[in-house]
């Protein structure tokens, strides 16, 4: 009964401390993650990763990155019309 009570608490206080890791890599509160702070906003990202991924001859990278662009497009006309 001991061991069943003292498994319980270690448990919990693993749980805790899980819990608060988790805050700490969301809020940046973490000793090893990169002191650069990654893009919030998404598309911003994707075109700067399509414009150091092209390559000559090639716009698939290019057409998908513009593609997504008039879908979100689409997607907010949707939105905006329905709300």
């Amino acid at each position: 009964m001991l061991e069943k009570n003292y498994n319980k608490e270690t448990l919990g206080k693993l749980q805790t401390e899980a819990a608060q890791k988790t805050l700490d890599l969301n809020n940046g509160i973490a000793p090893y993650l990169p002191s650069n702070k990654p893009q919030s906003n998404f598309l911003d990202f994707y075109k700067t990763w399509v414009e150091n991924n092209k390559r000559e001859g090639n716009r698939h990278v290019e057409g998908s990155f513009n593609k997504f662009k008039s879908f979100l497009k689409e997607g907010m006309k949707l939105i905006k019309k329905y709300p």
